[in-house]
């Protein structure tokens, strides 16, 4: 049965303003004030009774430029009806009125999903497509802050779209992020730290096929990600960690050992461990050391990375022995010699980086090199007097030091230390030697026999000097 209405004139001193108003900030109604001016109030303003006053349910801006103008009296279209009934006629006469803001639509449909209306019918209020309504739902669960930011111009539309990809234990920290950064990059870090399932380790096919938490099963909100993103980093973690245990019962199963906690870090990075994929690549001692390995049973070690499931074999070097009974002096002199040889090799090698990076940094001045040592973390150290009288050393940076030095090293000299004694690791050395022209392995194993002859009279000085 259709609500009657009635038209009447109404004291303006009797109707209030609707508190329930979808639309927060009524803006500027000048120019709804020049058009009462000059034709008069066109439309009535819809009212509601409440008690013995009115309510506005739609025409809000009208009431708001009658107010200004002076008005004592307004012409109204009274209409009976519930606080439901009431915002949802607000809602539309609002977006029809003139576009709501985004923050304000964002409320506005979850209060109207919350009060039992269906996805379709909250559509068909606002005139938009079901998407439409399903991301602004979603941009609503954001909670206060991100929706204030979204109204006064902080964020944009885009970063709310973004922000709703995240966790929301994560929200605020990317909220935090959002006002230094486009939508793209937003969403770009935020879709970096959600599990990819195309590259998880565990079956997700199996786990994950039905999963609701996963962006494929929500294209209305994700239907520009090509790939799916689990939603619920924790139950990620969880079938992540419970493949790192399958993995490794499996190799203890078959015999393999993990490497030890105290050997990690020598496990990425040490030469006395090697790559099973990389062992092609060695030189021939290396080679030779994994070749005694094998024959002997040992096994290359593993090592899982616990936050994605995924692994490495490597050959401990340590665990190489040599055959006592078949070694004599002669091949412990031959083996003295060739390991002198290569400090000689590893020595020119350095010499060779040194002079290229000097060559590198000829035109730069020392702020420009302060700058490069702060952008590398580096630090030097400053000895000040505390307020007790005591001397303290802190760590500062070379900014606030140029000119002053460190032992004796101005700030370009500290730079060539630096980087020549980073690339002269072994991790680094086919890098450094790609990039400085050192050639490859073969042309270092050419100056460790230049060099043998020299190693050989440095061994025989150190067995004189070691008889005398």
């Amino acid at each position: 049965m259709k609500t009657t209405e009635i038209n009447k004139i109404i004291d303006i001193k009797l109707i209030d303003e609707n508190t329930q108003n979808p639309r927060t900030e009524i803006g500027d109604v000048s120019d709804l004030e020049a058009s009462i001016k000059a034709h008069g109030l066109i439309q009535p303003i819809t009212v509601r009774p409440v008690g013995k006053r009115y309510q506005v349910v739609a025409g809000s801006r009208r009431f708001a430029a009658l107010k200004k103008l002076g008005f004592t009296k307004i012409a109204c279209t009274m209409r009976e009806m519930d606080d439901k009934e009431a915002f949802e006629i607000a809602t539309t006469e609002n977006i029809t009125r003139k576009d709501m803001d985004p923050a304000d639509e964002c409320m506005a449909v979850a209060r109207m999903l919350d009060d039992g209306n269906d996805i379709h019918t909250v559509a068909s209020h606002f005139g938009r497509h079901p998407r439409w309504v399903i991301g602004r739902a979603k941009m609503a669960r954001l909670g206060g802050e991100a929706l204030e930011k979204l109204k006064d111009g902080t964020i944009t539309l885009g970063h709310a779209e973004a922000l709703t990809m995240a966790d929301d234990k994560d929200i605020e920290r990317f909220l935090g992020m959002a006002e230094y950064r486009s939508p793209e990059e937003l969403k770009n870090i935020i879709l970096n730290e959600r599990k990819n399932l195309a590259n998880a380790k565990f079956d997700t096919h199996k786990i994950c096929k039905n999963c609701p938490k996963q962006s494929v099963k929500q294209q209305d909100i994700f239907g520009d990600i090509s790939e799916s993103y689990c939603l619920d980093g924790e139950c990620f973690a969880r079938n992540v960690a419970k493949q790192v245990e399958q993995i490794r019962k499996q190799f203890q199963a078959n015999g393999f050992k993990e490497c030890p906690e105290s050997e990690k870090t020598s496990f990425d990075y040490g030469w006395g461990w090697v790559d099973v994929e990389l062992e092609e690549s060695l030189d021939e001692d290396r080679k030779f050391k994994v070749k005694w390995l094998r024959a002997n049973g040992f096994k290359a070690y593993y090592k899982i990375n616990e936050n994605d499931a995924t692994y490495k074999f490597k050959w401990n070097l340590d665990e190489y022995k040599h055959d006592e009974d078949s070694g004599s002096e002669q091949d412990e002199r031959e083996s003295r010699i060739k390991d002198k040889a290569e400090d000689l090799a590893d020595e020119e090698e350095k010499g060779i980086i040194k002079d290229r990076i000097r060559n590198l940094l000829l035109a730069a001045n020392d702020d420009f090199c302060a700058m490069i040592l702060d952008i590398l973390e580096e630090r030097i150290e400053i000895e000040t007097t505390g307020e007790d009288g005591e001397k303290e050393t802190e760590d500062d940076t070379y900014l606030n030091h140029v000119g002053e030095g460190e032992n004796g090293l101005t700030p370009k000299q500290t730079v060539v230390e630096k980087l020549v004694s980073h690339y002269c690791i072994n991790y680094y050395k086919n890098y450094a030697r790609n990039f400085f022209g050192l050639g490859d392995e073969s042309e270092y194993q050419k100056r460790v026999e230049a060099n043998m002859k020299k190693a050989e009279k440095l061994v025989d000085a150190e067995d004189k000097e070691s008889e005398e």
